[in-house]
Parts: structure tokens; C-alpha cells; sequence
């Protein structure tokens, strides 16, 4: 597990995602691992691999934020707005109101739905909690 975590944090995903094969193939109902995994599968552009580790988590832990946080990432590249936007809304709610990401991520996906008066509301939310890349979206879509 600690190889599996050193690799993931240092950015080397791909031996990540091999260390965390293993562990999930002995503890299938470790949500952490999953989530890892998940990431790994993002990271490398496979994206039903880290949507299903991404599912398999949140099932086992609902109210752990930072899962529909990611999971949210994913939706955006998968152009699922309305999904990113109800699983970022999840994170918010589990977390409470100052994450500044969070609400900075709300934003872009607000961006995406066409939806520019939600879009400024989230970024100057953001941007009160310290969000500098809140601020420069401010400035070019809130004016």
C-alpha cells in the first residue's frame, strides 16, 4: 500500500494504478483504493474504468466529498454537465461552503450549461475563499 501511495503521489499513475490493481483484487471493498485507482484510470484517459471505481466508492462511503468531487471532474470531461453539476453540488453539501474548488469547479461546469449568471455567482463565491483561478474567470466572463 505504502508503494502504491508513493507512486500516486509523485505523479507515476500508471505503476499507481498496477500497485493499486493488486490491492483491490485483495480488498475489493476498499473505498480509498478505488478512488486511487479511479484517479489512475482518469489520469490515463480510461474513463468507464475510473467511472465504475468512481461509483463502486461512493457506494461504499456516501458521504465522503471528495469522491463526487472527482467524480464530478470526470462527468465535465465526459461532457455530462447536468451529472457533474448535481455530483459537485454533493460535494458542496458534504463539505459545506468554503471550498473554494469546489465552488470554482461549479463554475465551469455552470460555463459549459451556457449558464454565465450562476457561472459569475460560483467564481465570486470562489473567489472570496482565495480561488485566484476564480478571480481570472471573473475577469473574463463577469463583466
Amino acid at each position: 500500500m505504502q508503494e502504491a501511495d508513493r507512486a500516486f503521489q509523485s505523479g507515476n499513475y500508471n505503476l499507481a494504478r498496477q500497485l493499486y490493481n493488486q490491492l483491490v483484487a485483495v480488498e475489493e471493498d476498499n473505498d480509498e483504493f478505488l478512488m486511487r485507482r479511479g484517479y489512475c484510470f482518469r489520469v490515463g484517459r480510461e474513463y468507464e474504468k475510473a467511472l465504475n471505481d468512481y461509483n463502486r466508492a461512493i457506494k461504499l462511503s456516501p458521504k465522503t466529498h471528495n469522491y463526487y468531487s472527482n467524480r464530478a471532474e470526470l462527468y465535465y470531461y465526459l461532457d455530462q454537465y447536468s451529472n457533474a453539476l448535481q455530483d459537485i453540488q454533493s460535494a458542496i453539501t458534504l463539505f459545506g461552503e468554503g471550498n473554494g474548488k469546489y465552488h470554482y469547479n461549479k463554475g465551469m461546469i455552470h460555463l459549459k450549461l451556457d449558464q454565465n449568471e450562476e457561472a459569475c455567482s460560483e467564481f465570486k463565491y470562489a473567489s472570496t475563499l482565495e480561488s485566484s483561478a476564480a478571480t481570472r474567470q471573473i475577469e473574463i466572463h463577469c463583466q
